[in-house]
């Protein structure tokens, strides 16, 4: 039990991964992805750092210890699903009666598809990283844009709560890649969508220059806003989330 899942990190307290839900984060090790903005380099690899990692053992007597708190957990990376214990930790946390949230860079579409067919997860939030045609560059990983279609129109209709999100970096995505992505989702029938404004730190591409806020032309700003039901913009910071458009 103790080696269902290998966990790098915990986030005892949030209220921002699971929508209305005090939560708590189980950060999964490992990731397919390299992508160049990722600040959880510490995740990257499939063993957590010496000192770091969590048994699961010890993840459910802390979550022993916060029922009637806690409202839900959420499952997040890395990329979680790159886990064989990941259903089975899922199922287990349901069973203690949290809801359960999974964030996932949306590769693994077989794992996601079985996990949406026996609805393990109450609210799943799936990365679109950027336009199909730069995936690889983005993330030095190529995408199947058909089976990412697939899993959206799975999703979309399956009556669990979702959000797609993209980290913007403004010198990695132009306003023509935003463009083309925001016709995917609306073709897609997205209705959560969320910007999210690039975090500096620990990038895994270090030499990525400094990036801030979210700043969106009119034009842009109105297509996400009129044809996606709920479209956000994510900023740590005050003052950019009120300029949304420039």
């Amino acid at each position: 039990m103790s080696d269902l899942i290998t966990i790098g990190g915990l986030q005892p307290f949030t209220m921002i991964d699971y929508p209305r839900k005090i939560s708590a984060v189980v950060f999964l090790q490992g990731c397919n992805l390299r992508c160049r903005y990722c600040y959880n380099r510490s995740l990257l690899c499939s063993k957590a750092d010496k000192g770091t990692e969590i048994s699961f053992e010890n993840l459910v007597s802390f979550l022993e210890k916060r029922r009637g708190f806690l409202e839900s957990v959420v499952f997040s990376g890395g990329e979680p699903c790159l886990q064989r214990g990941l259903k089975e930790a899922m199922s287990l946390v349901a069973d203690m009666g949290y809801k359960v949230g999974l964030h996932t860079n949306g590769f693994y579409t077989d794992v996601l598809t079985e996990i949406i067919e026996k609805k393990l997860a109450d609210f799943i939030a799936i990365d679109f990283k950027a336009p199909f045609s730069r995936y690889e560059e983005i993330t030095g990983v190529a995408i199947n844009k058909e089976e990412y279609s697939r899993l959206a129109d799975l999703l979309v209709s399956s009556n669990i709560e979702y959000e797609y999100r993209t980290t913007l970096h403004n010198g990695l995505l132009s306003e023509k890649d935003l463009f083309e992505m925001a016709d995917w989702l609306i073709a897609h029938r997205i209705d959560n969508y969320a910007l999210q404004e690039y975090k500096h730190g620990n990038s895994f591409d270090q030499k990525l220059a400094f990036s801030f806020g979210v700043s969106l032309s009119n034009l842009l700003y109105d297509k996400f806003k009129n044809g996606i039901k709920n479209f956000i913009i994510r900023s740590d910071s005050d003052a950019n989330s009120k300029k949304l458009a420039a």
